[in-house]
């Protein structure tokens, strides 16, 4: 039988140094999730944004979570993305 998934925080991820991240730790915080993608023309500043958007809010909870997408032709992320377990 089949688990029932009911939130996001019954997940796991790997970071970028290959170590296993419970999504459970974001409980309670505002937790951006986004599909990113690492060589298009939008990359730079799209990280740029994230970036300054983590570093303005992340003393009032804010988090951000971004992973990768085979959807962007085989692109694959830089460091500091998390990168969701298949």
């Amino acid at each position: 039988m089949a688990t029932d998934i009911h939130s996001i925080y019954q997940f796991n991820a790997l970071n970028a140094n290959n170590t296993e991240v419970s999504m459970n730790k974001y409980i309670g915080m505002v937790l951006i999730i986004v599909n990113v993608a690492s060589q298009c023309g939008l990359t730079n500043s799209n990280y740029k944004q994230l970036k300054q958007i983590q570093d303005k809010y992340k003393h009032r909870g804010l988090a951000i979570a971004a992973f990768p997408s085979n959807q962007f032709n085989g692109q694959v992320t830089e460091l500091y993305f998390y990168q969701m377990f298949s």
